[in-house]
């Protein structure tokens, strides 16, 4: 009887150890299997994985065109490759293909699991557009990035009629300013001077350098430039946004006149030289600052414009000599408020 229950209970446990061993390969094929739970986890992180270099990538792209917009360096593509290998968003060099600018994410067994291209195309003309000196002026835009449309004759009319002052306080007519300038569509109304063109360092903006460019909208200039020239920007009616950086030291006669749309402007303490008329006929300028009292002010600066309100740096009845007499005269009916200093 005992050796019957004995041998009972040795079915029994082989039975058992069949049983689970059954289990065992269950689980460990759903573990490890092809379709098994960690290979699922590892697919999974691959897709997170890819989402998360697609992110990156378009956030990459978005600092490129901001980049472009602000003039801030941004991020190259070498260093966004590298930045995403030390955070193991790419795992293998064979994931980055730098010929058709493509990242493929892969698994482990080499499967594509998503292609993410990193192309970047510019939004902005990247070739030089400008004329310049040796010396290192502006002279105007290349030929090729401009169009021209003759004038009608009421603009005809309205130019004959801009008066200049000169310095016998006479009237002189502008006249044989040509036609009007347009900037090509690819440009969008927008232009960056650099620092330096063609290893040639750029100093200053020339006389008339971008007359009557009607459709010039923005104009950032990251060069040190020292001087802006007689009527540099005259007429470019669109012009609502220019920055004057900190080492220009003249403005000349009407740099900016007639440029109806530019409604704020920093004069900066480096100027020493405003010229006559600077920003006549300026209908949108409301209100401008002039930090240093220790300069020469020509005549009529804002003749025919806008009503303004003018901050300037000395006390009511202590103008500076170097200030003409007539610098907030004006020919037209627009009235110039003085805000003296305290």
């Amino acid at each position: 009887m005992k050796r019957s229950e004995s041998g009972i209970t040795l079915i029994a446990l082989v039975v058992t150890i069949v049983v689970l061993l059954i289990l065992a390969g269950v689980s460990l094929s759903l573990v490890l299997g092809n379709n098994g739970i960690i290979t699922k986890a590892k697919d999974s992180g691959v897709v997170t994985r890819a989402g998360s270099v697609e992110d990156e990538i378009e956030l990459w792209k978005a600092d490129q065109y901001l980049g472009e917009e602000t003039n801030d360096t941004a991020e190259t593509e070498d260093e966004m490759l590298a930045r995403l290998t030390s955070n193991k968003l790419i795992t293998a060099d064979d994931e980055i293909d730098t010929t058709n600018k493509i990242i493929k994410i892969k698994k482990t067994d080499g499967t594509i699991v998503k292609e993410i291209s990193y192309a970047y195309t510019t939004n902005k003309v990247t070739e030089n557009i400008f004329e310049y000196t040796a010396e290192g002026y502006i002279t105007g835009i290349k030929d090729e990035y401009l169009t021209t449309t003759n004038p009608d004759t009421a603009n005809v009319k309205e130019l004959v009629k801009m008066a200049n002052i000169n310095d016998n306080n006479s009237i002189k007519i502008a006249v044989g300013l040509g036609p009007e300038h347009y900037l090509i569509k690819e440009l969008n109304g927008e232009i960056t001077i650099p620092k330096e063109i063609e290893g040639i360092k750029i100093i200053g903006i020339d006389e008339r350098a971008f007359l009557q460019i009607i459709n010039l909208t923005k104009v950032t200039i990251n060069a040190r430039i020292k001087e802006i020239g007689s009527e540099a920007f005259y007429r470019c009616e669109s012009l609502s946004t220019i920055n004057i950086p900190d080492s220009v030291t003249t403005i000349g006669d009407s740099a900016f006149g007639s440029c109806s749309s530019l409604s704020t402007i920093n004069i900066p303490d480096s100027v020493t030289t405003i010229g006559k008329q600077t920003f006549a006929v300026c209908t949108s300028l409301t209100e401008i600052t002039i930090p240093n009292k220790d300069i020469t002010v020509g005549a009529y600066i804002f003749d025919r414009g806008a009503d303004i309100t003018v901050n300037v740096p000395f006390k009511e009845g202590e103008q500076p000599e170097t200030w003409d007499a007539n610098w907030n005269s004006t020919y037209g009916d627009n009235t110039i408020t003085v805000n003296y200093a305290k």
